[in-house]
């Protein structure tokens, strides 16, 4: 066999390109799927007025923390109704300080799964979507996201997230109801990457291709009307 011939059997690197692509891909839906099964520990434990925290490993290595996530749950009781107020707080911690060193793509697919910015909000996204979807419920302050469930929901979505686990499937995102008003120099990147922005209402939500098809969030409407005349 000549060498021309054995070199159109080697790997080219449109395939090791491929190859690195789908290996990503399955590390990050092992990671997706570690992240739902440490929600549930934290549900099946939380008690209203108790904060609990659970640590988040790096999906190439289990031994490095990525974040730590704790959530809190407080009750509060108005004539005739009941709700509980859920606060998560999101500490990337080291994770985001070796971002900084380890931030040139040498090609590997260590390289594409670094912490920053697209595995931070793949974090935060799974973190909001395994808790309580839609995402667009939760409002931002930060790395500090806060939404309210009527009381006994956080029991209801641990038996939900028991039986995904166990079944080995992740929970599905919830699209929002609303088209919302956003600074137009963020709305390309949430088109492109995927990625959420903060709308004049004060969700997080990534910003929709088919936009015009929903109605107009009340609340960014009338936010808008308020802005001075240029």
């Amino acid at each position: 066999m000549t060498s021309g011939a054995v070199e159109a059997w080697l790997p080219k690197n449109e395939d090791k390109r491929l190859l690195k692509q789908e290996t990503a891909g399955r590390l990050l839906t092992e990671w997706d799927l570690e992240i739902q099964r440490r929600v549930l520990q934290i549900l099946e434990n939380i008690r209203p007025g108790t904060p609990r925290t659970i640590e988040i490993p790096h999906p190439l290595n289990d031994a490095e923390t990525y974040a730590v996530i704790e959530l809190e749950i407080s009750s509060f009781q108005e004539p005739g109704y009941t709700f509980d107020e859920a606060v998560v707080s999101i500490d990337f911690g080291s994770g985001r300080y070796n971002a900084k060193k380890q931030s040139k793509d040498d090609g590997s697919i260590g390289s594409s799964l670094q912490p920053g910015g697209h595995l931070e909000w793949q974090l935060t996204l799974r973190l909001l979507i395994s808790l309580h979807p839609p995402e667009q419920d939760w409002e931002r302050f930060q790395d500090e996201f806060s939404t309210y469930a009527e009381t006994g929901y956080w029991q209801k979505r641990g038996q939900v997230l028991r039986d995904l686990v166990d079944r080995g499937e992740l929970a599905e995102s919830k699209p929002g109801v609303h088209k919302h008003y956003a600074h137009r120099a963020h709305i390309a990147g949430s088109l492109i990457e995927g990625t959420g922005i903060r709308a004049m209402c004060g969700v997080i939500f990534v910003a929709p291709q088919d936009y015009a098809s929903l109605p107009l969030c009340p609340e960014c409407h009338d936010r808008f009307e308020e802005l001075p005349a240029l």
